[in-house]
């Protein structure tokens, strides 16, 4: 059985929160996620803007979650 790296563990992270954030939209909206998204982060994102911190990320991923939960 082959060791997982760390890399393959960040992109299945990624993943999931890009699923967790579809799945968000289809109960929702996109303006909804978006909006979402740019509260908890402080910004704008773009692929040259985005935060360093991961414990932005987790925050942002917690109230994703909230929300899907919320919407079920």
């Amino acid at each position: 059985m082959p060791i997982e790296s760390l890399r393959l563990r960040v992109f299945h992270q990624g993943l999931q929160d890009l699923r967790a954030l579809q799945l968000l939209e289809s109960l929702t909206d996109r303006a909804t996620v978006e909006q979402l998204i740019d509260q908890q982060l402080g910004m704008r994102i773009t692929f040259k803007r985005y935060p360093h911190q991961a414990s932005v990320l987790l925050r942002l991923r917690e109230q994703v979650n909230a929300r899907i939960e919320a919407a079920l």
